[in-house]
């Protein structure tokens, strides 16, 4: 009895490790909610500016590591690339038109979340002003 007894406390001890430590690795997930992942600018006739919100709903900090627009036309800046659990931070941007017509901008996010990656959208209608030269040939 003595034999099993010294055998059964290694095994509750075992047991209660496996217990507490299951408990203490809930893992931690950085998870973001972007408030609106598309916007439409509507008719862009001169530099223009856009916001984009973004929420940390996760149990960890989300880390955006770094952030591209597709084209050189489209700046963007963000203040804060490390977001606590519950806050925010704005990606700002400056689009400049370049020419008449539809256009279609896109800002990729690479992110600690499960995606990795996330896409921003922008969207509108160049309509140009003419300049002098072209008004008066």
């Amino acid at each position: 009895m003595i034999l099993f007894q010294k055998n059964k406390l290694p095994l509750n001890y075992i047991f209660i490790f496996l217990i507490a430590s299951c408990s203490q690795n809930k893992l931690k997930k950085a998870e973001m909610k972007i408030v609106q992942d598309e916007i439409d600018m509507k008719l862009v006739s001169e530099p223009a500016n856009f916001q984009f919100q973004i929420k940390s709903v996760g149990t960890d900090t989300l880390k955006i590591f770094k952030y591209a627009s597709s084209c050189g036309c489209t700046n963007v800046s963000l203040l804060k690339s490390f977001i606590p659990p519950g806050d925010s931070a704005f990606l700002n941007g400056t689009y400049k038109p370049e020419a008449n017509g539809k256009f279609e901008k896109t800002i990729v996010l690479n992110t600690n979340t499960a995606e990795k990656f996330k896409v921003l959208r922008i969207k509108g209608l160049n309509k140009m002003q003419k300049s002098s030269k072209e008004k008066h040939p």
